[in-house]
């Protein structure tokens, strides 16, 4: 599974990202420590982030902000904000990010409507060659029509409708 590599002048941690189709959750292993990372310390157990049902493909973003999960079951993705979610693991200066849910559930959409079939696969486009590659800055505008902005993108295969297709991501998440 996809490791997340957090910067800012040094490499402050390596974690992986792991689905739980049987409890449609997704877990952080800190790769540094070879430890399963539990996600709320107030809970008993080991926590993890509820995503949808049957999670099953997940990768990261090019820059570490993100990580996008297909949720079989529930014939959606979830957008993780990698960076809120793993501050509490974080030595030093914590990332901010803005408002709201950790998790956005993104339903894709057709022209006529929701597309109503299962994901499979799921994987971040990155840009095209001579386009900027986003900086750590997580949280930063990236939505077209701004200087050197990246609108992120990935391409996600439904084999029920022998269909991949690209998907415009919100940015931020």
């Amino acid at each position: 599974d996809p490791a997340v590599d957090l910067k800012k002048d040094r490499i402050l941690g390596t974690f992986a990202l792991l689905t739980n189709s049987g409890r449609g959750e997704l877990a952080v292993i800190d790769m540094n420590r070879g430890r399963l990372v539990d996600l709320d310390i107030q809970a008993f157990g080991f926590n993890m982030l509820p995503v949808g049902l049957l999670p099953e493909s997940v990768d990261v973003s090019v820059d570490g902000c993100h990580g996008i999960v297909a949720n079989r079951g529930s014939c959606d993705l979830s957008l993780v904000d990698t960076t809120r979610l793993l501050a509490p693991q974080m030595a030093g200066p914590r990332p901010v990010t803005g408002p709201g849910s950790v998790a956005m559930t993104i339903v894709p959409r057709t022209e006529s409507g929701q597309l109503r079939a299962t994901p499979f696969e799921v994987l971040f486009l990155v840009p095209a060659a001579g386009v900027p590659l986003p900086t750590s800055q997580c949280g930063a505008p990236r939505m077209a029509g701004v200087a050197g902005a990246v609108v992120p993108r990935a391409v996600v295969s439904f084999p029920s409708c022998d269909l991949v297709a690209t998907i415009d991501l919100p940015s931020g998440g």
